[in-house]
């Protein structure tokens, strides 16, 4: 949009810090993998008084959150106490104001945390054309919020990262270079897509997922002229053996990979004997409109 564009380059949202809120409705220690900006607050505060500020473009709207994803204001809490408050508790030391004199890089706290349910549901497959001169890609983002695909292009397929912003669905052809192609999309909370083959691959796979029973279901097929066997090999939330799926010339298997367990999370690799350039890895979060928890 071109209020969102300084001598020609667009400006972006900026860099990533972290924010903490406190409220009645947000005890727990929840987290949240929503986008929010520093408009985030202002359009939360537009929630509660019912006036809006006329300077906040459109596509800030669509890409960002109004922070009313951090709260929880289904269940009843007492009001706090505030009359007598309780005494300042010492300083943790878990927040250091000074840098530390052994200068590292930051590690990312251990274990797991409750998380609010987020507003998106993206999903991304795709196959070579009939020429073989593109990869017919499709975004899907199921969820009510727009979502923000990256697509990386490890072959050469583009000159510079693609960035498109999907609510439902947007068709993306990718050129192929030299009769091959290796590319990663990414998305909001953790989403990961690897696409790997080369132009004559026989090999396909097409995603579709199912919220409420936070299944991803895998149709597997095969466009050339021999058998393909296909192996699901799970990378991480359980331990679960890999599967092997043969698919017969012409035909398409569909396999479903349950998610319930691992609280919505995957992180599948798929890759076909008979076709070994081709591989797929799709990794991600099923968000069923309810709390969760962290990857």
């Amino acid at each position: 949009m071109a209020d969102e564009h300084w001598q020609g380059q667009p400006t972006g949202l900026g860099i990533r810090v972290p924010m903490l809120v406190v409220s009645p409705w947000t005890v727990g220690g929840h987290v949240t993998s929503e986008v929010f900006d520093h408009t985030s607050v202002i359009r939360f505060l537009e929630q509660w008084t019912g006036i809006e500020e006329p300077n906040i473009s459109a596509w800030r709207r669509q890409v960002t959150g109004d922070l009313t994803g951090a709260f929880d204001f289904t269940r009843g809490r007492p009001q706090p106490e505030v009359e007598q408050p309780g005494p300042v508790p010492p300083f943790t030391g878990r927040w250091r104001p000074e840098p530390p004199q052994d200068q590292k890089m930051p590690e990312q706290e251990p274990g797991r945390r409750p998380a609010r349910p987020l507003p998106y549901q993206p999903d991304a497959h795709g196959r070579v054309s009939r020429d073989g001169k593109q990869v017919e890609l499709t975004l899907t983002n199921s969820g009510r919020s727009s979502a923000h695909f990256a697509l990386y292009p490890y072959a050469a397929e583009y000159e510079v990262p693609q960035h498109l912003d999907v609510r439902g669905s947007a068709p993306l052809r990718v050129p192929l270079t030299e009769g091959a192609y290796r590319f990663t999309v990414t998305g909001p909370n953790g989403f990961r897509r690897e696409f790997a083959g080369r132009a004559d691959g026989s090999a396909a796979v097409t995603t579709k997922i199912d919220a409420s029973a936070r299944i991803v279901s895998l149709t597997l097929g095969n466009t050339g002229g021999a058998d393909l066997t296909f192996t699901l090999r799970p990378l991480a939330y359980t331990d679960a053996a890999p599967r092997t799926v043969r698919v017969r010339p012409g035909a398409s298997r569909t396999v479903a990979y349950g998610t319930d367990e691992a609280h919505g999370w995957y992180d599948l690799e798929v890759v076909a004997a008979g076709d070994e350039p081709f591989r797929r890895r799709l990794m991600g979060h099923i968000e069923n409109g309810r709390d969760s928890v962290s990857g």
